[in-house]
């Protein structure tokens, strides 16, 4: 992909930038959904129908919470006989009771075919999840339109359009978003409550004749010409008086057009298909639905009233273990943890031995009390309230059959009846702004979630492939899980799937219904990194000018430990502080005083590795039943780390022990090594993995060895959620301390310069600044007020005891190489007491000068954004000339030795690309054919590297954006370097060698797929086809440079460049791969 393509898809905010940006949505389904959640041009907003928009164009709420509650866990007791479609023959009208009922039958007899859907998934990639896609994309919306029905059809067909578009993934969910879009503007359209069976039948030929729409490159022979096709068949048999001559027209042409699929779909003149002896799974699909309502006009569909259908997945399965009945109402007991255990007792073992000794642990060694024992067969249950759970489990193990006990369960009754019957309530009634991150998956019970907003994600098991919300997963399916993933005859693969565009708008507009800004927490926008924070962009884009102006985004960078920067802003909006009082806060700490330490074993990291290997250096290994701790170094930082250089930092290894007591020991002979004289831990947030016992264990071994502490330090310990089962294992802390996340205050007299004007690196969306004159001075210490921080004199000491008058200079940071940095913020038009105001940014900046040359620093740097420009003419005057410009700002430098030769680099001299040459078992090498510049017939895949992208990283992405192939990085075959390029820089190409990845024992590869809008057409060319083309004498045929890189292929691969990761001597800085000629041995 071209830079400028690149900026094509992710600029603007007109709908088909945001259609463009996320190619699951047709242009009429982004459409559709705008002007259902628009306050403009609004066309049903009587009160009566329940939309978005009230009579007085105000949004109603309880439409927006309908919405967000789309996948909210909702029982369904029973299927509603909302019309009775057996007798169709005599139903001459169709409202929206009629439609729902026949959404029903179709769902029922799909539903049950879902294994058979993903086994012929054929096209456009094999992946086996057609089925599971499609009952995703219409489970909810059927069951919503059941919860609450209407019997306007027009209600019924828009809100159904509206939640599959919220549910629909995939090219299934894609296709079938179109088809209920189109349906319901076709109804829109007819303006009746009911209409005839024929005008019925005129809308979905309508909805057929749409299709095409729905994607930019239509195929024959799927889901998409079967639904076009068979509707707009129905021309043929109109007009039609009563409902089942329609329902058996429709199952007719849905069954021939199904039959023509094999026939149809030809890919790179193959008939893929015909080939694999299946019809295509989609169409399959979307003629069950069509069948099952045929089915139901005659009374054969008995399933169709099954509420089990619409009930939503459950992540644990149940809980086979004996029901125990235990009093949880604790006063003053001297045990705080009470624990269960489930065993399968060995062979010879009874449940009385097993009880005996737990009676004995219990009443003569003082291990616990309230001990209940439950026997069922050949299984037993336990209860005990102990303050170490630990002894209980080890007690039991010696009776167990297997290595581990089937099921381990730790609560801490202390903090449960804290969060029942404590006094400290979370009250943001006075809160100037709302807050949305990953607040449920994170914070403590103890807060009350309800007044936080948490970002949707969705738990995706193997078993199933049905997204779950996690929000509203229960610590005892969280619990049961767990216990479940420790065993290999019951564990799960789990994935995450994250919200689209839509789902996170209409979040975003529920939180908006309270009439305050909103903060929202990220860890990335880079749509590389984080889906999440991807689609978070492009909903934000989605909204009225005047919602954006209420959001600001807070990107913190250090992925999901969220936890100490959601804690800091409920704490600013609980004591009624400003939103951006709050965010420079969270800057402080993520810039400067946020560390974390994570505890895991060798089989997550394992998992970990194999998820993204990128992240660990080559060669990188675990013995087994091992554990490692990954972090920080625990000590404030000078220097502000950028988003990218955060994420290397994740997979810092600290330590390494063969037992989790080891570990924790380690890690904190570590912290307190790290620590310098003058600083001490403020704030401890330590998250369990189902053992939270083991937190509070750490906690005390901290305070044990004395790890330097402030006086008032915070400290919490919580069990993790649904990200747990997804990311970590039982007894791990998150590893059991995933997000011991650490804000460090130093002593009072340590002082240090941090100016608000930074906020912009971190303040993505945000449309206002905080208040610049509120952090001139700031101890770590301090969370004062904006006139508590202020103090009687403008002076602040640098490191070196050098005092400034900061009211005449401006704020400055260190930066490389001896030079300081100004970073000039945002304007804020309403601010009374602006540092950079254009009045007096001269005088500043000259005193800003003398300043640094005071300090004998040899450049300065300043960043200016385009709303004020005006400042670069006023620099300029100065002797600042432009270095580079990036997104919204420009950067200028002023080199300050005179009669010294400035020694400022040039920027970005070079662009570097990538190309593949990829082979596979058949000798034959994977081509494209891109939509414009085809200097040749066929051309290896490629594009350009990202920034901090690494060579083979870019070279396996574009591959795989360009053809759906996946590969494995191999060597480099050789490097082109030119001039002149675009931008007029240079430019360096790398062609690499890469190993299609099989998808089956055989070696065989999927047939490659056309990116869209890039790529016209790709495949896979026998090798000597291509060699013969680029050997060519015909200079139109002929490619130089490929005839060299083909020479090197035909010969052995170890005189390929290799691929090594070769640590950095610069402080801080991360391994980096080291490209070079085979080395023949290390005596070499």
């Amino acid at each position: 992909m071209t830079p400028e393509d690149d900026s094509a898809e992710d600029g603007g905010g007109d709908l088909m930038a945001i259609a463009r940006r996320d190619r699951r949505l047709s242009r009429a389904s982004v459409t559709f959904f705008q002007d259902e959640t628009s306050i403009r041009n609004f066309s049903i907003s009587s009160t009566s129908d329940g939309g978005l928009v009230d009579s007085e164009g105000r949004v109603r709420d309880e439409y927006i919470l309908q919405w967000q509650s789309v996948n909210r866990p909702t029982k369904l007791n029973k299927v509603p006989l909302l019309c009775d479609l057996t007798t169709s023959s005599n139903i001459t009208n169709v409202d929206g009771w009629v439609l729902s009922m026949l959404l029903v039958s179709g769902f029922a007899k799909m539903s049950s075919k879902i294994n058979e859907l993903n086994a012929i998934n054929v096209f456009p990639i094999a992946d086996g999840d057609t089925g599971a896609n499609m009952k995703v994309c219409l489970k909810l919306p059927i069951r919503n339109l059941l919860l609450k029905p209407s019997d306007n059809i027009i209600i019924a067909s828009r809100e159904m359009a509206a939640d599959v578009l919220l549910n629909g993934q995939g090219n299934s969910g894609t296709i079938l978003s179109h088809f209920f879009v189109e349906l319901a503007e076709a109804v829109r359209e007819v303006k009746k409550s009911d209409m005839s069976v024929d005008e019925f039948a005129s809308c979905l030929i309508k909805a057929g004749m749409a299709m095409d729409d729905a994607v930019p490159n239509p195929v024959n022979g799927t889901l998409l010409s079967v639904c076009r096709d068979a509707l707009v068949g129905l021309k043929k048999q109109r007009p039609y008086a009563t409902l089942d001559v329609l329902l058996s027209a429709m199952h007719r042409n849905c069954q021939s057009e199904l039959a023509k699929t094999p026939d149809q779909l030809i890919v790179d003149g193959v008939k893929v298909l015909e080939k694999a002896g299946v019809v295509d799974s989609g169409a399959q699909g979307f003629a069950y639905l069509a069948e099952g309502m045929y089915l139901a006009s005659i009374g054969e569909l008995p399933n169709a009233f099954d509420p089990e259908m619409f009930h939503t997945v459950t992540l644990a399965t149940v809980d086979d273990s004996p029901p125990i009945s235990v009093d949880h109402t604790v006063c003053d007991s001297k045990y705080r943890y009470c624990t269960e255990a489930v065993m399968l007792l060995k062979e010879g073992v009874t449940p009385d031995v097993v009880f005996d000794r737990v009676q004995k642990a219990a009443t003569q060694e003082g291990i616990g009390d309230s001990a209940v024992f439950v026997k069922g067969f050949d299984m037993v249950k336990i209860h005990m309230h102990t303050n170490n759970p630990d002894q209980l489990f080890d007690t039991l193990q010696p009776f167990n059959r297997d290595s581990i006990l089937k099921k381990e369960k730790v609560e801490d009754m202390l903090a449960m009846r804290e969060s029942m019957h404590g006094d400290e309530t979370l009250d943001l009634g006075d809160a100037k702004f709302t807050i949305m991150g990953l607040c449920s998956y994170l914070l403590p019970r103890t807060f009350d979630l309800d007044e936080l907003h948490t970002l949707p994600i969705f738990a995706v098991p193997s078993s199933t492939q049905e997204p779950i919300d996690m929000r509203f997963v229960s610590d005892e399916d969280v619990c049961v899980i767990l216990n479940q993933q420790r065993h290999k005859e019951s564990a799960v693969r789990y994935t995450t799937a994250a919200s689209n565009p839509m789902q996170l708008k209409i979040e975003i507009l529920a939180a908006l219904t309270k009439g305050k800004p909103l903060l929202m927490f990220l860890f990335s926008t880079d749509k590389r990194v984080s889906a999440i924070g991807r689609n978070t962009m492009i909903a934000i884009d989605m909204l009225e000018d005047e919602q954006k102006k209420l959001v600001k985004v807070f990107v913190h960078g250090w992925t999901f430990y969220e936890q100490p920067f959601l804690m800091e802003a409920i704490k600013f909006a609980k004591a009624g502080k400003s939103i951006d009082e709050a965010i420079e806060a969270c800057k402080e700490i993520a810039d400067h005083c946020f560390s974390f330490s994570s505890f895991v074993t060798s089989s997550s990291v394992r998992k970990l590795q194999a998820w993204r290997p990128g992240l660990f250096p080559e060669g990188f290994t675990i013995e087994d039943d091992s554990f490692i701790a990954f972090g920080l170094p625990v000590t404030t930082r000078d220097v502000v780390l950028t988003n990218t250089e955060r994420l290397g930092k994740l997979m810092g290894i600290q330590n390494k022990a063969t037992s989790m007591v080891d570990l924790q020991d380690a890690e904190i002979a570590r912290v307190k090594d790290n620590l310098k004289p003058d600083e001490k831990l403020s704030k401890i947030i330590v998250q369990t993995i189902g053992r939270i016992d083991i937190g509070h264990q750490y906690l005390q071994k901290l305070k044990d060895a004395h790890v330097p502490l402030m006086d008032d330090v915070e400290l919490s310990v919580c069990n993790a959620g649904m990200f747990a089962a997804v990311a970590s294992a039982w007894g791990e802390m998150s590893a059991v301390s995933n997000f011991y996340a650490v804000a460090f205050q130093p002593t009072s007299s340590f002082n240090i310069i941090r100016s608000s004007s930074c906020i912009n690196h971190q303040h993505v969306h945000g449309m206002a600044n905080s208040n610049h004159h509120i952090m001139r001075r700031q101890h770590f210490s301090s969370l004062k007020s904006t006139t508590e921080t202020q103090t009687t004199n403008n002076y602040m000491p640098d490191e070196n005891g050098n005092e400034y008058d900061w009211d005449k200079i401006l704020p400055f940071q260190k930066n490389t190489h001896n030079s300081v940095k100004i970073v000039v913020p945002d304007e804020e038009p309403t601010s009374n007491d602006d540092l950079f105001d254009v009045d007096t940014f001269h005088n500043k900046l000259e005193a800003t000068i003398a300043t640094a040359l005071q300090l004998k620093k040899t450049a300065l740097w300043i960043t200016i954004p385009m709303s004020r420009a005006r400042l670069i003419e006023e620099a300029s005057k100065s002797g600042f000339i432009f270095h580079h410009a990036e997104g919204h700002a420009a950067t200028l430098s002023k080199w300050l030795l005179d009669g010294v030769e400035s020694r400022i680099p040039t920027y970005a001299t070079h662009q570097v690309g990538v190309g593949a040459v990829v082979i596979n078992s058949k000798n034959e090498i994977l081509c494209v054919r891109e939509k414009r510049n085809n200097y040749r017939k066929w051309k290896i895949p490629g594009g350009l590297a990202e920034l901090g992208e690494d060579l083979d990283i870019a070279v396996i992405r574009e591959v795989y954006e360009e053809t759906g192939i996946k590969c494995r990085f191999t060597s480099v075959l050789g490097v082109r370097h030119t001039h002149g390029s675009q931008f007029n820089r240079s430019d360096l190409y790398f062609v690499c060698r890469l190993e299609p990845i099989p998808i089956n024992d055989d070696g065989d590869v999927p047939l490659p797929v056309p990116q869209e809008g890039e790529i016209e057409a790709t495949c896979w060319v026998d090798f000597k086809e291509y060699r013969d083309m680029v050997y060519s004498e015909d200079p139109k045929v002929g490619h130089p440079m490929m005839k060299h890189i083909i020479k090197i292929v035909e010969q052995s691969v170890d005189n390929d460049i290799q691929k090594t990761i070769v640590s950095s001597v610069v402080p801080g800085r991360k391994p980096s791969p080291v490209y070079h000629a085979a080395i023949q041995s290390e005596s070499s």
